[in-house]
Formats: C-alpha cells, structure tokens, sequence
C-alpha cells in the first residue's frame, strides 16, 4: 500500500522494477480487511478517550469541541470529515466521514447503464450495501449534518452526551444542532467560544 489505487501501484512496481502487485479484486478485498480491523481498533480508542473525560470531570455531560475539513477547498467538494474532541482529555472522542461521491458507484454501473432493467436493480439492492455515499444535500450542509449526526449517536455509542460545545466561529453549525433538540426538547447544549476558553485558560497559567 502506497496510500494510492491499484493502478498507481502497477506503476510504481513497475519503475522500481519489482514484482507486479496484486490483481485489482485481491486489491481491493486486502484494502476492506485492513478498513474493518481499523475502524474496530478507531471505535475502540475513541470509546476509551471518551470514558477518560467522563472519569476527569465525573459526569457522562462532556465538553467538546468539533470541526470539519474537506478533501479540496470550495463548495463543490465530495467529500467531508467532522471530528470530535473531548475537551478535558484532548482525545478524539468520535470521528465521521461524509461523501456525496462513490467511485464504485461510477465504475460498477457501467454495465447497467439502463435504470429500467432488472440487472441494474438487482446491482443496486446489492451495492446499497456498501455504497460510500451518504450525503445528498448541497456541500455547505455536509459539516452542518454530519456534526448532528456525531452529537445524535453520542449516547447509544459512547455513553455521553455532548452538552458544552466549544465553537470555532461557524454559528450556522451550532444553530442547527441545537435546534433538532438531539438529547430532549428541555436539554440545552452550552456553547462556548473558542478564543474566549483558551484566554481563560492562558490567563491562568
């Protein structure tokens, strides 16, 4: 693994005059291996880091922070990743990935390219399973669904639930996160300003 496709490492074993590399299809299953064993070993970490908080502060009511980033720049980007940290640990506490592009989607459907047939329909029920899109709206609403959706799973998964939120300027995030109500309609998330914590904080060193 080179951190690029099958193709990219045909061409590097080729330059470097070793060996050819594995077929596209081992390719492809050795790279779903190592995605499952890492997302296991990620979710068991994070689970980890988000008990840490809850053992510093003595409350399952943890203070965060979040953030987005994007593969490119601009408002046509495909694809998104929301990041949670737990203030008091300073850990990643839950990470999510949103993308409004699958490749496989594009490669795989080729063949069906008549929407009407039953071969497509039956290729789609069978690629709905591991499609990697999951976000329809436009890209400025990626950040916005994807931080709801990391606030709404906070309890089933981590056992916690995300009430001091530390804002890094982006009202519009905030704003709709605490309008879905996601921990009942008379619980209210605090949101606290970035540059304001960190003051306190320095002023106290």
């Amino acid at each position: 693994m080179i951190g690029k496709g099958a193709k990219s490492l045909q061409k590097f074993s080729s330059y470097m005059a070793l060996p050819a590399p594995v077929s596209q299809n081992s390719y492809d299953k050795i790279n779903d291996k190592i995605l499952r064993a890492t997302t296991v070993v990620a979710n068991s970490c994070m689970k980890k880091a988000a008990e840490e908080g809850e053992l510093l502060t003595g409350s399952s009511d943890v203070m965060v922070s979040g953030d987005g980033t994007w593969k490119t720049r601009g408002h046509s980007f495909l694809v998104g990743v929301c990041t949670v940290i737990g203030a008091e640990s300073g850990k990643v506490i839950d990470i999510d990935v949103m993308s409004s592009y699958c490749k496989s989607c594009e490669v795989s459907k080729k063949p069906y390219s008549d929407k009407s047939k039953s071969s497509y329909q039956q290729w789609q029920s069978h690629h709905a399973k591991s499609c990697q899109k999951n976000h329809f709206g436009s890209a400025g609403k990626m950040e916005v669904e994807d931080m709801k959706k990391i606030f709404r799973r906070s309890v089933a998964e981590l056992g916690v639930r995300h009430l001091s939120y530390i804002d890094d300027g982006d009202a519009s995030t905030f704003k709709d996160v605490c309008e879905d109500k996601l921990y009942g309609i008379n619980t209210t998330i605090k949101k606290l300003n970035v540059w304001a914590t960190y003051k306190s904080e320095w002023e106290h060193v």
